[in-house]
Formats: structure tokens, C-alpha cells, sequence
């Protein structure tokens, strides 16, 4: 008994249709901003080569329902390899910045 070239192709696709995509869907981290007048006190954690930075951010993400923190710090440090949605979108100057894993 031989299969129709559709069913074949139909069946193929099915099979590795599913591994190609999720190779090439790669999740984006979530941008949280944390206004400087927010009163939570953990702008010395957000120094550079401070221990408790990265404790924080983790804990501000898992607060927030995502992953573990990827980068953290302050607006100011914010480089153009984090690409932000608008001009408009930019944090205000002495937030502190965290961008969450999925």
C-alpha cells in the first residue's frame, strides 16, 4: 500500500514542524522599572559589585510573576543593547531597572 505525496509531506510536517519552531522562539526578558522614590531602599544593592543586587532583582521578578533576573541596575546604566519599546518608554532618571526571565 502506498501513501499519497501528501500524506507523507502532511506527516513530516506534523513530526518536525514543531521542534523547527521552538528553536527559533526565543522568549524576550520583561523590563520592570522601579520609580526612585518607590521607598523600598534598595538603591545600594543596584551598585556595582554589591552581593545583595542580584538577590534583589531576583525577588522583585518572582514578586512580579516571571523568572529570574537576567541584568539589573540603574536607568543611567541602561546601554542601547536594551532595546526599548519608545523614546517615551524610557525610564525616569534614578530608577532602577530589571529585566525578568520567562
Amino acid at each position: 500500500m502506498r501513501f499519497p505525496r501528501f500524506a507523507v509531506a502532511a506527516l513530516a510536517f506534523a513530526l518536525f514542524a514543531p521542534a523547527a519552531l521552538a528553536q527559533t522562539i526565543t522568549p524576550k526578558p520583561r523590563m520592570l522599572t522601579i520609580p526612585a522614590e518607590s521607598g523600598y531602599g534598595i538603591e545600594e544593592c543596584f551598585m556595582p559589585g554589591v552581593a545583595c543586587g542580584k538577590v534583589v532583582a531576583d525577588a522583585y521578578c518572582e514578586a512580579h510573576g516571571y523568572g529570574a533576573a537576567l541584568a539589573f541596575g540603574k536607568s543611567e546604566d541602561v546601554t542601547a543593547s536594551i532595546v526599548q519599546a519608545s523614546a517615551s518608554a524610557a525610564p525616569a532618571k534614578g530608577a532602577l531597572v530589571v529585566a525578568c526571565g520567562d
